[in-house]
Formats: structure tokens, C-alpha cells, sequence
């Protein structure tokens, strides 16, 4: 039997950073390039499930500073961003054997660098060119990227709940990880009234756990998505179409619920065709304001020797009354579903 333990966080940054580093009020200006960098240093102590072997009890700092130049102009932007994750006390003893596996992400952190409880890296976090004409823009090189961040709806109540329950549901750079992820590649943009189209094509590269983020992953994907805000009066509305495919040609162990012996034989490709989007709505009353969301999505393509079939629906609501007062209540809650397969000997 397992005894079941709650892991314990504390968190501390400088400056105080959920997904993207805070940007200074007044950056610095040398000439025409602007300078800022941050750090943030989190503490994280975890008590994790009891396990028959390894230490579930440990505490290891995770560090990340990044300095960014950058320069803004009509027809070109360009920006150049280091990295420096550190990493320090890495639990040694928090793998317990298969099928447990990893005691907590501070294992991750050890086994993604080397066995080494304390490992530092440098690398381009980002570096990047874009090139400007009219309502189109074409940016090149090492950049970030979330899906579904493509506009910031002007409604107070629509960018939270796009901020907080769309974004980066699959594509993201691991902006709570001690290291994060990058993309090299393309991305192309066109702003028209009331929408925007993006279209990507890119590698992500190394990170997350690792402090090594120089080099890919040998996986590749190609995203589109058409955004529309709309609405009338004291409604705002936000709707997407996307279109992701994923390639994964790594010939690795793939997770899944077959036996060892099938999974060992069949080091095929993985090629996903997703296809969604999501409606955010946010309506304001008298008494109170209201918000819905929909994201749903459906899969299709292969998963080395198998056929791959999946779905997955997210549908949310939730009301502010004007009445809380300064505690400003928001009451939210939904409803989701996301398919599986039990039952491994099929196709």
C-alpha cells in the first residue's frame, strides 16, 4: 500500500513569476536597444508518495536569470535573450523502481542532467528577427510561443479566463519550469480588423529539466489558427479555429499501456493531426457579470505501428457578483472530458 502525502511548495521569486518574467516599468535604453533581464529563484520542499524505496522528503533551489537586447522599428524588430538556469542540491535518492519512477519534479530535474545534483547552462533563450509589412509580420529564429495567446481580448473578464483556462493547453515554453522551452523556426502573423491569422512551422528545443537548451529534440509541428473577437454592447467574445500536426521520429520507448515486449518493438514515428478551437464569452449585467467557455478538440494519426483516434472538451461558466464588496468574488466551474484506451490489444 501506498501512503498518500500532499507535496509541499514555496515559492519564492524575484521578481514574483508565474509564466513570463515580469518586465521592468522602465527598462534600460543604450542608444536604440532596450536591456532588461530578470531572476527568479524558487525553493521547492516536496513530500511525495511514500514509496517502497528512494527518499519521497527533499528540498532543492531552482534559479533562472534571463537578459534580453532588443530593438523596435517599422519595418524590423530583433531580439537577442541568455538564459541561465541553476540548479542546486538535486535529490540523489528520489527514483524509486518501475512503475512508480520519479518522487517529484526534483527528480526530474537529476535524471535530465547527468545524475549531477547541482548543474548550471547558459544558452540563447531567444534570438530572433521580424520582418514587418502593413498588417503582416514574419518572425524568424529562436522565439516563445503559446497557443491561444494570439490576441488579448480588451474585456477584463475575457482576458482572464483566455489567460487562465486557453492558453498553452498544448503548445507552450514551460514558463513554471526552472528552465523552459524555445522554438526554432517561423512564425508568421496577419492582424485584420477584428481578427488575427498565425501560422507556425518549428522544433522545440531542449529544456524544461534540463539546463542544456541549445540543441532540438528531433520532433517538429505546424500550427494555424484563426482568432476572431466579436460581440455587442456589454457582451465581448473570443473565438479560435486551430490546426496542429505534431511529428515525433525519436526512435525511444513509447508510454503507453501495451507490454514492455510490443513497446520495445515498435519504434515508428508519431504523427497527431489536432484539430479545435474554443469560444470565450463574457457578458455584463447590472447584478453581475457572467463568463462561458467551450475548447474541444479531436485527433487523428499514428502512434508508431497504431492507429490514433482522441478527443478532448473543456466547458466552463462562471459569475462575478458586483455585490462582494472589495473581496470581489468569482464563482467558476465545468465540466471535462478527455478520451482513452483501455485496452491495449487493439489497434
Amino acid at each position: 500500500m501506498l501512503k498518500s502525502r500532499l507535496p509541499v511548495f514555496l515559492l519564492c521569486a524575484l521578481p514574483l513569476a508565474a509564466q513570463t518574467p515580469a518586465i521592468p516599468a522602465e527598462p534600460l535604453k543604450l542608444g536604440g536597444v532596450t536591456v532588461q533581464g530578470t531572476i527568479r529563484s524558487r525553493f521547492e520542499n516536496w513530500s511525495w508518495f511514500e514509496p517502497a524505496s528512494g527518499d519521497p522528503d527533499y528540498s532543492y533551489l531552482g534559479t533562472i536569470g534571463r537578459l534580453s537586447f532588443s530593438k523596435n522599428s517599422e519595418k524590423l524588430d530583433w531580439q537577442v535573450e541568455l538564459a541561465v538556469p541553476l540548479l542546486l542540491g538535486l535529490p540523489d535518492n528520489a527514483v524509486a523502481p518501475s512503475a512508480q519512477g520519479q518522487l517529484g519534479l526534483g527528480a526530474n530535474y537529476f535524471l535530465a542532467n547527468d545524475r549531477a545534483r547541482n548543474s548550471i547552462g547558459l544558452f540563447p533563450k531567444q534570438a530572433w528577427l521580424r520582418f514587418k509589412q502593413n498588417r503582416h509580420a514574419l518572425r524568424v529564429g529562436r522565439f516563445e510561443y503559446m497557443d491561444g495567446a494570439e490576441t488579448a481580448p480588451k474585456n477584463a473578464t475575457l482576458a482572464a479566463v483566455k489567460r487562465d483556462r486557453v492558453n498553452m493547453r498544448l503548445l507552450g515554453h514551460f514558463g513554471w519550469a526552472h528552465v523552459g522551452r524555445s522554438f526554432d523556426g517561423a512564425h508568421y502573423t496577419y492582424n485584420h480588423r477584428g481578427g488575427n491569422f498565425t501560422a507556425i512551422g518549428a522544433t522545440p528545443t531542449r529544456g524544461v529539466f534540463q539546463t542544456d537548451g541549445w540543441g532540438e529534440t528531433h520532433t517538429a509541428f505546424v500550427y494555424a489558427a484563426h482568432t476572431w473577437a466579436w460581440g455587442k454592447g456589454k457582451h465581448a467574445a473570443d473565438t479560435r479555429l486551430f490546426f496542429l500536426q505534431y511529428h515525433d521520429w525519436r526512435q525511444v520507448l513509447k508510454t503507453d499501456n501495451r507490454p514492455l515486449t510490443t513497446r520495445r518493438a515498435d519504434l515508428d514515428r508519431i504523427r497527431i493531426e489536432t484539430f479545435g478551437g474554443h469560444s470565450a464569452h463574457a457578458a455584463d449585467t447590472a447584478g453581475a457579470t457572467f463568463d462561458f467557455l467551450l475548447w474541444a478538440a479531436l485527433q487523428t494519426g499514428r502512434w508508431g505501428t497504431q492507429s490514433h483516434r482522441a478527443h478532448a472538451i473543456d466547458i466552463e461558466a462562471g459569475v462575478q457578483p458586483k455585490r462582494g464588496g472589495r473581496w470581489k468574488p468569482w464563482f467558476r466551474g465545468g465540466f471535462y472530458d478527455g478520451s482513452g484506451d483501455a485496452d491495449p490489444a487493439d489497434s
